[in-house]
């Protein structure tokens, strides 16, 4: 289920919350035009947390 999350248009189904479903599909596009990496821990009736890790510059 994490990957889905990701696509574009990609609405959970079980939540009421607006919006047009671009937001993640967005920062997954962000994070891989800045070889970057993007992880998600997620806790039923809790709450998820999404961690971007960008690589330092020299």
């Amino acid at each position: 289920m994490t990957g889905e999350i990701f696509k574009l248009f990609h609405m959970v189904k079980d939540i009421e919350v607006a919006g047009a479903g671009v937001g993640l599909a967005i920062v997954k596009k962000v994070v891989a035009d800045h070889d970057a990496r993007i992880t998600v821990s997620s806790q039923r009736d809790v709450g998820s947390t999404f961690t971007v890790s960008f690589k330092k510059r020299p």
